[in-house]
């Protein structure tokens, strides 16, 4: 990997985590009708600007976080040479932080009324997204990829997703797990076509 790699992998990011959180913000004004009133256009600039600039810190925090992946695979593969052993690990991880973010979101905010079933809608929303980017990755690259990708997707989507899961704001949530989704998904397809071919 490159510097020039790098840069281009961060700047992209950076781009599409913008442009991902403009139009899940615009969505979401759609759908509740937000009104900007009589200074609407000074409004909608302000706006635009405002979904940029969180799109951006998003991407800054899922680049930190595909960086902490990457040192952390290169760590758990150094650990763990048999392939079903390290890809055990992942699963075992993988289902902890699952079960985890139910359980803590329903202790933290079930109301009366509430089941642990309430609470398992949006985490699984996340694990079907990683999946999918999971199947991709693994037919573009090999079988084995499927753990790590889906790993990375759905435990460090959820690490980086903490400031919105501690508020409990359905919108908050859904502004931030987007762009989130899309700057990971992004940076783990594009990671087998920056390597070089000896260390995909």
């Amino acid at each position: 990997m490159t510097v020039r790699k790098w840069v281009f992998l961060f700047w992209t990011t950076l781009l599409i985590g913008g442009v991902a959180a403009l139009v899940t913000g615009f969505v979401q004004e759609f759908i509740s009708g937000v009104n900007y009133g009589e200074d609407w256009g000074t409004e909608l600039i302000f706006s635009v600007f405002g979904k940029l600039w969180a799109g951006a810190m998003f991407s800054v925090v899922a680049q930190l976080g595909f960086f902490a992946f990457v040192v952390l695979n290169y760590l758990l593969l150094s650990t763990f040479r048999h392939s079903l052993l390290y890809q055990g690990v992942l699963w075992v991880l993988l289902v902890f932080v699952f079960a985890d973010m139910v359980y803590l979101r329903y202790a933290f905010f079930a109301q009366e009324g509430d089941t642990v079933l309430t609470f398992m809608w949006f985490p699984l929303f996340i694990l079907a997204v990683s999946a999918l980017v999971a199947w991709w990755k693994s037919r573009e690259t090999n079988f084995k990829a499927f753990a790590s990708t889906i790993f990375f997707m759905f435990v460090f989507t959820v690490i980086e997703l903490i400031p919105a899961l501690r508020e409990n704001n359905v919108n908050s949530l859904w502004f931030m797990v987007i762009p989130l989704l899309v700057c990971n998904t992004w940076q783990i397809m594009q990671l087998h076509r920056l390597l070089p071919k000896k260390q995909k």
